[in-house]
């Protein structure tokens, strides 16, 4: 399909990682984190974190925030607000979860909608940042506390939550596709 990045198990291993350190600054909490997944690529890290934060004894409640803004291969530069968060997030511990930061269009748009409804604290995680790629102007102040993997400029699926065009979401490793091969792919049709 593409050239190997990270593996299935080091996705893993990454989200771990980053559950360790979550569990290390809220040790104690009594009040459970709210983890707002971004849907659709921050839906399977957001669900790994709130089964690993639970292993490390930190409450965890789960709500999704969907938006979009992607087309094809590339950000579309415009992010569409779909709803979400279904929950109060006033006063609360909100834990913003995603697959990928590159342009952090997306990201920002999310913690806008995230702070307005007031929480005690939010912070961000994401399983991959994207190196070298020019912040949104949105997106410059945008401040991701716990990163997984990183990698360099270059188009990526899988991981089980990056896609193209709702494809490939599902292949457990994370790749470097070819542009070209994914015009082959079927279109979906979205809502």
């Amino acid at each position: 399909m593409g050239e190997l990045l990270y593996s299935a198990g080091q996705v893993q291993t990454a989200i771990m990682t980053m559950a360790d350190a979550i569990a290390a600054k809220h040790a104690g909490i009594l009040r459970p984190i709210v983890l707002v997944a971004i849907l659709k690529g921050g839906a399977y890290p957001g669900m790994c974190l709130m089964r690993e934060l639970a292993a490390r004894s930190i409450p965890v409640r789960v709500d999704f925030l969907w938006l979009s803004s992607y087309a094809d291969d590339h950000s579309t530069g415009k992010v569409k607000w779909h709803g979400g968060p279904q929950t109060s997030l006033k006063g609360e511990t909100v834990l913003l979860v995603d697959d990928l930061v590159d342009t952090g269009l997306t990201l920002a748009e999310a913690h806008r909608i995230c702070s307005a409804a007031e929480p005690a604290s939010l912070e961000v995680c994401v399983i991959v940042e994207k190196q070298d790629v020019k912040r949104h102007p949105s997106a410059e102040e945008l401040r991701v506390e716990y990163i997984g993997l990183r990698v360099p400029n270059v188009f990526i699926v899988g991981g089980l939550c990056m896609d193209f065009n709702e494809h490939l979401r599902s292949h457990p490793d994370i790749v470097i596709v070819n542009k070209p091969a994914l015009r082959a792919l079927p279109k979906v049709d979205l809502l």
